[in-house]
């Protein structure tokens, strides 16, 4: 392939070899360096005949699996922005959907800088809703819905740059529609899937201050706190996270003719996630904690307070080795000593008890104590 860049046919050829030397038994033979170098090769055909249709279909045939994706070590910030621009080239449903995939996986393997990039592109923006208007518009409950929300939640994590965008180009009042239309579908693990993608995308989007004021509003409140008695523990998680997120701005101005709805949702909050349990597996990972210090230090909403220590200690329980060490380096682990710290006159009961409990837990992970009894929170009650 290298060789023969200049010739297409040769790509081609090269191309449809490689899928059937990487699949299956065979590619579990094939070393790693290997694979990265077939990838390697791969991306330079892609890069050179971006309007050769079936060249790009059999290059994301090869790229379109996990071992591929997760397991080989290369550039897979270039890869992203290829499949994005065959995505904004090909109507044919087998790369939509492949490419979806592939950048759904992507996406959450790059760095925060490089996913910026990528979803600041309008073009590339614009083209991933346009995939989930369509969709949205027969209600249909495919996996290139499924992707194309995956793709968009993934894109905007931990990216004020990517939530810019998306709310530019009216990606809130989409979404929000998805949440209502799917509502009363049939399939409900499909409207468990649907609905948890968007409310985890959203909570993107809360985390950005200067674009909360498009959330608070009345309807928009009233949807979350309906989202917060979901059967889903993960759509229960992200809508409190969202709600948190919006407490926590209480200077807002758009607050301002929502002081009721701010007292209500407060109180509401803190009594649904007195009644959450841990799941056995942790339902979401984090690349950094920072995104939760301004909660932590909302002294002016402890529901804030309560679903950040909730959602640290639920990842920190389930995989401390990892988290515990990013308590410290993101500077949490401050914040907690603080709040586990505080008199019952300035703090509330659930609070306290969880903050000194997750700071117990740091304790004795650290100390080399850590026993099967730490792993849950005396303030969760269990189901």
């Amino acid at each position: 392939m290298s060789k023969n860049i200049d010739h297409v046919t040769v790509q081609m050829a090269s191309t449809a070899c490689l899928y059937n030397l990487t699949r299956e038994e065979s590619g579990t033979r094939i070393h790693p360096d290997s694979m990265r170098l077939a990838v390697h090769h791969i991306l330079e055909s892609m890069a050179k005949y971006p309007s050769n249709e079936q060249l790009q279909r059999n290059c994301l045939l090869i790229l379109c699996t996990d071992k591929m994706l997760v397991e080989v070590n290369f550039d897979k910030y270039r890869c992203a922005k290829l499949v994005m621009e065959c995505l904004c080239k090909f109507e044919d449903t087998s790369i939509v959907r492949m490419v979806l995939a592939i950048v759904s996986i992507l996406a959450a393997r790059i760095t925060t800088e490089q996913t910026s990039s990528l979803a600041s592109n309008r073009q590339y923006m614009t083209r991933l809703l346009e995939i989930t208007r369509d969709k949205l518009m027969q209600r249909s409950t495919d996996c290139i819905m499924k992707f194309a929300l995956s793709a968009l939640w993934n894109l905007t994590d931990e990216s004020p740059v990517a939530c810019q965008t998306f709310t530019e180009l009216d990606g809130i009042s989409l979404v929000m529609d998805c949440l209502n239309k799917y509502e009363d579908i049939d399939d409900a693990e499909a409207k468990v899937q649907i609905q948890t993608k968007v409310v985890g995308l959203l909570n993107n989007i809360a985390e950005v201050k200067e674009l909360r004021e498009m959330l608070i509003t009345r309807r928009f409140i009233d949807t979350m706190r309906n989202s917060l008695k979901s059967d889903s523990s993960e759509q229960r998680y992200f809508s409190g996270g969202i709600l948190a997120n919006l407490l926590s701005d209480s200077t807002n101005a758009a607050w301002d003719n929502l002081v009721a709805e701010y007292r209500s949702t407060e109180s509401e909050v803190i009594t649904a996630i007195s009644h959450w349990y841990h799941p056995e597996t942790a339902m979401v990972a984090y690349r950094c904690f920072r995104p939760f210090i301004p909660l932590l230090n909302s002294f002016t909403s402890l529901a804030s307070q309560y679903w950040a220590l909730w959602a640290v200690h639920h990842v920190c329980t389930k995989d401390p080795t990892k988290y515990v060490p990013m308590l410290t380096r993101d500077g949490v682990y401050e914040c907690i000593v603080r709040l586990s710290m505080q008199s019952e006159d300035t703090s509330c009961s659930q609070v306290l008890e969880l903050a000194r409990n997750l700071h117990d837990f740091v304790s004795d992970f650290q100390n080399g104590s850590l026993n099967d009894q730490n792993l849950l929170p005396t303030t969760i009650e269990t189901k």
